[in-house]
């Protein structure tokens, strides 16, 4: 429990020191009043770790707040500043994680909008209004409220857009992946975005009454980060862009150091946000799409291998419904609604003597033309054929007979797909065997009739004489004379 807390007291601590040189740093662009910037860097620091760590580390938001603003006001005004950052970090985190379920990768427009929306548009208010309400407490003239919120808002709001998705994008992506020619192309982008940013924001190349028009050269850089990187690495040329913005314009070069300080910021921040929010959504936009190319590609692989397994689990069952097939003693034809053969067995090969190149080209007209030659009446048999294919739903028996004595059963009924008729099944028996032997067994039968006949008449003709026998053993003998 102590190493617990002891962790808690320590990461509460690493916060209130991170946000105090943050807001050391904010301060030195302080203008208009010494506690309001146009640039605050801690509010993208307060909200990116409570995002990350937890809301429950707000102290560590409200220390280091209080601190950097006792140490350029009234203890009382610190407090009030304190509590309105504090709300904004809280207001901000609670309400991207409840409304939006933000995901720090910013990788979705949903994210972009939600911390455009609830952190850097409606949290920063809060600040804004409890701030400036702190500070005309404390003696600042109500009168110039208005100027100050506005640009309190703006510099907190810029904090959130430029410096919270930097903290935000590399801890949910701390790993560098690039390699080979992706590495040259990372190196060659910053090494391009530097030199622009040099040459035109901080005004070290080009004079600064040049710049003013040439101050967005840098937006190809930023959509070729956002095209070919990602959030991340887009966010990293934002915050590289801005941080040399801003250096250029605290040092009255580049194209914001044309004018008064306060004018020179206010376009400074104009350019901050709009490079910001345009950045942030297009490589939203560009991880959206890699994400949806990534899950085409997955199902794809998926269908793949689901098309792979049916194939293979049809295959197998054809091969079963094959062999099953070559082992019946019929020849079985299958030929679909077009003519086509869609399926036979090698017994049907084999009875018809059909080559295998005719049986191959799947055409059953073919077929047919080449087995009517073999049959004593081709015509009737042919005609049969043609009505059953004009009938789909009727059914047939017939026997055929070949020229060279052969004799066929020949079946033939739909071939059903469910309820639907999708075909026809002709089946072909040979039985010119068993005709052959019920041939000899009727002449068989006949010969023996035959025979029993004949032996009937002889019984007939042997009972006769018995009888005739008979009667002659009956007659009394014949007495001869003596004289």
């Amino acid at each position: 429990m102590k190493r617990v807390d002891m962790r808690y007291a320590g990461t509460v601590a690493a916060l209130a020191v991170i946000y105090f040189l943050a807001a050391k740093f904010g301060l030195s662009l302080a203008f208009v009043n010494k506690q309001v910037t146009a640039v605050w860097p801690p509010t993208g620091i307060a909200l990116a770790s409570l995002l990350i760590f937890g809301i429950k580390f707000w102290p560590g938001v409200a220390l280091g707040a209080f601190l950097i603003n006792a140490a350029t006001g009234s203890p009382f005004t610190a407090v009030g500043i304190a509590t309105g950052n504090t709300l904004e970090a809280v207001i901000g985190a609670a309400a991207l994680r409840r409304l939006v379920q933000f995901n720090p990768a910013l990788d979705r427009l949903r994210d972009v909008f939600g911390l455009a929306v609830f952190a850097a548009a409606i949290s920063t208010a809060v600040s804004a209004t409890v701030g400036v309400a702190s500070l005309c407490v404390g003696g600042m003239p109500w009168a110039g409220a208005a100027p100050v919120w506005l640009v309190w808002w703006l510099g907190d709001g810029l904090g959130d857009l430029v410096v919270a998705p930097v903290l935000l994008t590399w801890v949910s992506r701390p790993r560098l992946e690039w390699r080979g020619g992706k590495l040259a192309e990372f190196t060659a982008l910053y090494a391009g975005l530097v030199l622009a940013g040099w040459a035109v924001l901080a005004g070290r190349m080009i004079p600064t009454s040049a710049t003013q028009s040439l101050a967005y050269l840098v937006f190809p850089f930023i959509i070729w980060a956002a095209l070919r990187f990602g959030p991340r690495e887009t966010a990293t040329a934002v915050f590289v862009i801005s941080s040399m913005a801003i250096w250029g314009a605290i040092h009255d070069r580049g194209p914001y150091a044309i004018g008064t300080f306060n004018e020179r910021l206010n376009m400074l921040q104009i350019f901050m946000g709009v490079t910001a929010l345009t950045a942030l959504i297009l490589g939203a936009v560009t991880a959206e799409r890699a994400r949806a190319d990534e899950d085409l590609r997955r199902l794809l692989n998926e269908l793949d291998l689901r098309v792979r397994d049916r194939t293979a689990e049809q295959e197998r069952k054809s091969s079963v419904l094959r062999a099953t097939l070559d082992l019946t003693a019929d020849g079985i034809l299958l030929v679909d609604h077009e003519g086509k053969i869609t399926l036979y067995n090698r017994k049907f090969v084999e009875m018809w003597r059909i080559p295998e190149s005719v049986m191959a080209a799947g055409d059953d007209d073919q077929a047919l033309a080449f087995v009517l030659g073999e049959l004593k009446n081709p015509d009737a048999f042919l005609s049969k054929v043609r009505d059953l294919y004009a009938n789909p739903e009727a059914e047939s028996f017939d026997i055929l007979d070949f020229k060279d004595g052969r004799v066929f059963e020949r079946h033939s009924v739909p071939h059903r797909l469910g309820s639907r008729i999708i075909g026809r099944v002709w089946d072909f028996r040979d039985v010119t065997d068993r005709n052959r032997a019920e041939e000899t067994l009727k002449t068989k039968i006949q010969e023996l009739e035959q025979l029993t006949q004949v032996m009937l008449g002889r019984e007939e003709r042997i009972m006769e004489l018995k009888d005739e026998i008979k009667l002659l053993r009956e007659r009394p003998p014949v007495k001869r004379g003596t004289g």
